[in-house]
């Protein structure tokens, strides 16, 4: 299959016979990180 087109998709979505690709961006990125940081150095 190299050089065959590929072909983008949700992901775990998959067809027989074609070369898959997830190409995502997350706008949220930064702030998404920043608050797991928060949670996961958060002390009880």
């Amino acid at each position: 299959m190299a050089g065959g087109p590929v072909w983008y998709s949700d992901w775990g979505y998959t067809e027989p016979g074609k070369i898959h690709a997830r190409l995502t961006f997350n706008p949220y990125f930064e702030w998404q990180t920043h608050l797991m940081l928060g949670v996961l150095n958060a002390t009880p």
